[in-house]
């Protein structure tokens, strides 16, 4: 007798569905299926973000270049307001406020947005936990008075850390780092003394840099810098306008930030007839 001509209930019972055992089966299946694959997607997302993260920094690190050949020969570092002299606002202007219009051509040079770094993407890490803060980036502002010595009169002193640098005082531009992933900010300790300052973007960006060697010291209070943010490393840029990857041990050294500038400087722009 053919399939066609057994009874309706014969072919019905051949046309059974999965039962519960094996329907359990190929669930364990797929999870475990799916824990073979979770590692390599983790992975392949970890390094799609560190590929971002380091274009980022290629891009800033360009626009410093750019920047620098528009701005006799100065790369912007540190930045502070001077709330004695509101006329100096741009003068001592930090990196993410100099940079800015060299990497957004609707940001004019002469005149903040004040938008608090809105619509910024080439701040943002797309690794760093996810907080209030809009720059995801920190500079070099060290200031070396001798190789592994630093002037912690900046700590006092805005003025004796580095701020608008000629490149020609950089010896090793190549070597030189000068921006890296600022670091978590647990219990919102740097957002809320941001909080305090003008709503503006020249304040707001203060904060951003490293010029004293807490900032370097994994524990302290005042830790800027993310150390592993991407496996056992984290990006820099450099001062000749290349990006790479550092080790975690190569980020807390105070000699990877040295810039082989010596001595101590107060603001020494300040007394330039132009500024005058």
């Amino acid at each position: 007798m053919g399939r066609e001509d057994r009874p309706f209930a014969a072919v019905r019972s051949e046309a059974r569905g999965f039962t519960l055992i094996e329907l359990l089966v190929v669930i364990a299946i797929i999870m475990v299926l799916i824990s073979l694959l979770m590692p390599a997607l983790g992975k392949s997302r970890d390094a799609a973000r560190r590929v971002i993260c380091l274009t980022n920094h290629q891009q800033i690190a360009t626009a410093l270049t750019t920047y620098t050949t528009a701005n006799k020969d100065l790369a912007p570092r540190e930045g502070t307001v001077d709330r004695d002299n509101p006329a100096w606002r741009r003068l001592y202007v930090s990196w993410a406020v100099a940079l800015r219009p060299y990497l957004d051509s609707r940001i004019d040079p002469n005149n903040d947005p004040d938008d608090l770094f809105a619509d910024t993407p080439f701040y943002k890490d797309p690794a760093r936990p996810s907080d209030s803060h809009r720059l995801h980036y920190v500079v070099n502002s060290f200031p070396f008075l001798a190789p592994g010595v630093v002037d912690l009169g900046g700590w006092n002193d805005w003025r004796l850390r580095r701020g608008l640098t000629r490149m020609d005082q950089i010896i090793s531009p190549g070597s030189t780092v000068y921006l890296t992933e600022f670091g978590n900010d647990p219990g919102g300790v740097i957002a809320n003394w941001l909080r305090s300052e003008p709503m503006t973007d020249a304040a707001q960006a203060q904060l951003h840099d490293i010029w004293h060697p807490t900032h370097i010291q994994e524990g302290s209070l005042y830790f800027r810098v993310a150390t592993r943010r991407h496996g056992m490393g984290s990006n820099v840029a450099y001062f000749d306008g290349h990006a790479a990857t550092l080790k975690r041990d190569e980020m807390i050294d105070i000699n990877t930030w040295d810039d082989r500038d010596y001595g101590s400087k107060r603001a020494w722009f300040f007394s330039l007839p132009e500024y005058n």
